[in-house]
């Protein structure tokens, strides 16, 4: 799946202990760039981003 959005939040990384050990996660705010943009949070599983005109 591909997703072109704009990054509106980085939210602070959050961390923990679990019963297979420790863990962090860190949840981001973006908005989609469709006719009808919708902001949406807390993507889950592994993601990779392709920054573009990052500043």
């Amino acid at each position: 799946m591909q997703l072109t959005a704009k990054l509106i939040q980085i939210l602070p990384l959050q961390t923990g202990t679990g019963k297979n050990g420790e863990w962090k996660k860190q949840d981001f705010i973006v908005e989609t760039l469709d006719q009808y943009p919708k902001k949406s949070a807390s993507l889950f599983g592994e993601i990779k981003f392709k920054w573009q005109d990052w500043k």
